[in-house]
């Protein structure tokens, strides 16, 4: 992404001197910085999937996190069903 972004930077200067006419390395230039710019957008992109993916991988791999869940409903569950016993027991 830096190279890309330096890359655009020199094109817009406009100080090279070429072989080519002016409007040729003009349109040149112009199409090297869209693509340039493209790639810059396609890593930021890939960039982002990954932070996403990375998330979603913590999330979903929180083991200790969803066995406390896990175990608190369990115990929530049988305290409850006990209530109910006992109370129908009686």
């Amino acid at each position: 992404m830096l190279e890309n972004f330096e890359e655009i930077i020199k094109l817009a200067k406009g100080e090279n001197d070429s072989q080519l006419n002016r409007m040729t390395q003009i349109e040149q230039d112009t199409f090297e910085m869209q693509v340039r710019a493209a790639n810059i957008v396609r890593a930021g992109e890939s960039l982002m999937k990954l932070v996403s993916d990375i998330k979603q991988y913590l999330i979903l791999n929180d083991f200790p996190s969803v066995n406390e869940a896990i175990t608190q409903n369990s115990k929530l569950f049988r305290t409850k069903q006990q209530e109910l016993f006992e109370k129908f027991e009686m």
